[in-house]
């Protein structure tokens, strides 16, 4: 995994494309009927893309995805946060889905383009610092504030992005991000407002 791949996968995709499914989810414009079967289409095309390239996936494929997963599970990320979005558009209001989308598009970026520079490390993980982590909980419950009271919004950015931080680990496999910290956000922010 590059530094550049890393800046690039943040700039390209958790900023802009997150921050754009947030707003898609809380103006209604996410619908069910057409992302559930875009997953599926997705999960055919990472397990073709596995053993032949696809054109037109494969510019995308070579400059965002990183070299583990494009030789297990092309696309992870993308499929993981899709699923989550279908998941909380299927059972949590639009506000709390459109900020818990955002605590991850926010606080993931800012973390990494922020902790990148950072100096204190942190015990919880050997690549993260403190730096990172304020500055993601600061940029995501700002951001998560845009749909729900701020409180709250900065609450859930705390507790989601700790679990992000410190990485969740399921039989020493690490689940993927985009799929629980969105998850964890709405928990909290359900319990919250």
């Amino acid at each position: 995994m590059t530094l550049s791949l890393e800046f690039k996968r943040n700039l390209f995709w958790h900023l802009p494309l997150m921050v754009l499914f947030s707003f898609l989810i809380y103006y209604n414009l996410f619908p069910l009927w057409f992302f559930i079967p875009f997953i599926f289409l997705c999960l055919v095309l990472s397990l073709i893309y596995k053993k032949h390239e696809i054109p037109g996936i494969r510019f995308f494929m070579r400059h965002l995805e990183r070299e583990e997963n494009l030789k297990t599970f092309p696309g992870k990320a993308n499929i993981y946060f899709l699923t989550t979005c279908i998941i909380l558009v299927s059972f949590f209001s639009k506000e709390i889905s459109a900020a818990s989308v955002m605590i991850l598009a926010v606080g993931d970026s800012v973390s990494f383009l922020i902790g990148y520079f950072g100096k204190l490390k942190s015990s919880l993980h050997e690549k993260k610092n403190i730096e990172g982590f304020i500055a993601g909980v600061v940029g995501a419950g700002f951001a998560a504030s845009i749909f729900v009271p701020l409180y709250p919004a900065f609450v859930a950015a705390v507790i989601s992005l700790f679990f992000e931080f410190s990485e969740i680990k399921l039989k020493k496999r690490k689940i993927d991000d985009n799929f629980y910290v969105p998850l964890i956000s709405a928990i909290v922010l359900v319990i919250l407002i």
